[in-house]
């Protein structure tokens, strides 16, 4: 399967939408799964199916953790 590279970016920005949608309906993430995010990225880019699943998941992850960010702010 081969995926280029624009479709990986447009996959990331719609993985990041997700997850703002995601925190307006639960509790903010704690920053710990950022950090998980970001060591997955780091010893998982390779080439195949892992790359767009790690990519989907980072994504999702970034977009969580900043929507609940903004989420308390709007509390506050």
């Amino acid at each position: 399967m081969v995926v280029k590279r624009t479709d990986l970016i447009a996959i990331g920005l719609a993985s990041i939408l997700a997850g703002l949608f995601i925190s307006k309906f639960t509790d903010p993430i704690s920053l710990s799964w950022l950090v998980l995010a970001i060591i997955a990225t780091i010893f998982g880019i390779r080439k195949g199916p892992t790359r767009l699943i790690i990519i989907i998941f980072v994504c999702l992850i970034i977009g969580w953790w900043r929507g609940g960010l903004l989420q308390k702010q709007d509390i506050k």
